[in-house]
């Protein structure tokens, strides 16, 4: 009997995937869990928000990929929503955490209280505490592959990714030296997805993704971007990119 009712949902959950998915899971693996011997991020739990905003940077030019740009660009606008849908609701397997050394001391520093003499404000500010996520629309760090997020951080720093339409996190990273963008890739690698942190934060509906009304909104459009990994959103604070 069991077997039978299995057999009759199959077709229904094969319906449930959005178009696109067997793309996405070519690299980003079959419940998005990343794939760090290519390159690919961890999707799985990121803000719908986010992960819609990565699709379309990818498909307008603001981000640049030899493999997602294609891919973003022969999407509409419905298919990128419901793939955004999508990823965002899957809960994929965690890993074992990357071993860091020396490093992490400095990474951890960067990440909560930021350097004044940089000019920088601590990552949690926008990515939540140990990297979590802010909310429903800011992506988490913690447990994306190391080299992933290097990559991200060099991206802002050389202007080449221009999805933030505020410019932070292109300060932000401008401020960095190489050693402190390894130094933060490798504490936010260490860390455990702590995917079910933002399960309880109401998901905020497509269309009103630009509207003011987020904590924060005053001082940063709330399509403001932030490690696609991230791209924070909001008030910088005191010190940071968001006093300039």
């Amino acid at each position: 009997m069991r077997l039978l009712l299995l057999l009759l949902l199959l077709p229904l959950i094969a319906v449930a995937q959005p178009t696109g998915v067997r793309s996405c899971a070519g690299c980003h693996g079959a419940q998005g869990e990343g794939n760090a011997s290519n390159g690919a991020p961890r999707i799985a739990g990121q803000p719908q928000a986010y992960l819609e905003r990565q699709l379309a940077a990818f498909a307008d030019g603001r981000r640049t990929s030899e493999v997602m740009t294609p891919i973003a660009q022969h999407l509409a606008s419905e298919q990128r929503t419901a793939l955004s849908s999508y990823y965002s609701e899957l809960r994929a397997r965690t890993h074992e955490p990357a071993p860091s050394g020396a490093a992490k001391t400095r990474g951890r520093t960067l990440a909560m209280r930021g350097d004044q003499t940089l000019r920088v404000q601590g990552c949690q500010s926008c990515h939540g505490p140990g990297g979590t996520g802010f909310g429903d629309v800011n992506p988490y760090l913690a447990g994306l592959d190391e080299r992933y997020l290097e990559m991200a951080l060099r991206e802002w720093r050389s202007g080449s990714r221009k999805s933030d339409s505020s410019q932070q996190m292109n300060q932000i990273a401008k401020n960095l030296s190489d050693e402190d963008i390894k130094a933060l890739a490798a504490y936010y690698a260490s860390l455990p997805p702590a995917q079910l942190a933002r399960v309880a934060s109401p998901k905020p509906r497509i269309e009103t993704l630009s509207d003011s009304t987020r904590p924060g909104a005053a001082t940063q459009p709330r399509d403001g971007t932030g490690v696609s990994g991230g791209e924070p959103s909001g008030s910088q604070g005191p010190g940071g990119a968001g006093s300039k």
